[in-house]
């Protein structure tokens, strides 16, 4: 035996429910126009993104992680970021990535630094990652094991193994572990 659903409605909430719904399919459209061509414009999206690759849908989770209210955590970013280089390992639009992130007033935290300096490593330049390191010293982050290894890793790859040398024996020295 089942048992009947009662189904209490009035007026006035099918009223505002008939409301709701009209005031979506006015705002559709415009909540459309607005997110593909003021937020998101066409010509940033097809000059960056692959439509076929994984990619696309990083850079546009990223996109509208920028974008939204409240700014989810830093680590959603990181993740992203990290994200985009492994299905991509096109650094420069990872690079790209970062700089929008802090123009919408999201704050990088040392991982966000780290991911940049890996980045900048594998771009065969040092000389950016070294301005980074020297980034996070100025905002006075503290410094972690994965920064520092971080930075001699980049200097191995690039056959600077004599200024790693320099940096490693600078830091061992600063923590008094020589």
């Amino acid at each position: 035996m089942s048992i009947p659903k009662i189904v209490f409605t009035t007026n006035i909430t099918q009223q505002r429910l008939d409301l709701s719904f009209s005031c979506i399919s006015i705002l559709k459209p415009m909540l459309h126009l607005l997110w593909n061509h003021i937020i998101i414009p066409r010509k940033h999206m097809t000059e960056n993104c692959n439509p076929n690759s994984n990619d696309a849908d990083n850079v546009l989770s990223f996109l509208r992680m920028i974008h939204m209210n409240p700014t989810p955590s830093i680590y959603e970013f990181n993740k992203t970021l990290a994200d985009t280089l492994k299905s991509n390992r096109d650094y420069r639009k990872v690079i790209s990535l970062y700089n929008q992130m802090e123009v919408g007033g999201v704050k990088p935290d040392i991982m966000s630094m780290n991911i940049l300096i890996n980045y900048f490593s594998n771009l065969h330049q040092m000389k950016l990652a070294s301005s980074i390191f020297g980034r996070i010293l100025k905002i006075d982050y503290e410094l972690t094991v994965v920064t520092l290894n971080t930075m001699l890793r980049g200097f191995c790859i690039n056959n600077e193994v004599g200024n790693a040398l320099r940096f490693s024996l600078h830091w061992m020295n600063i923590f008094n572990l020589i």
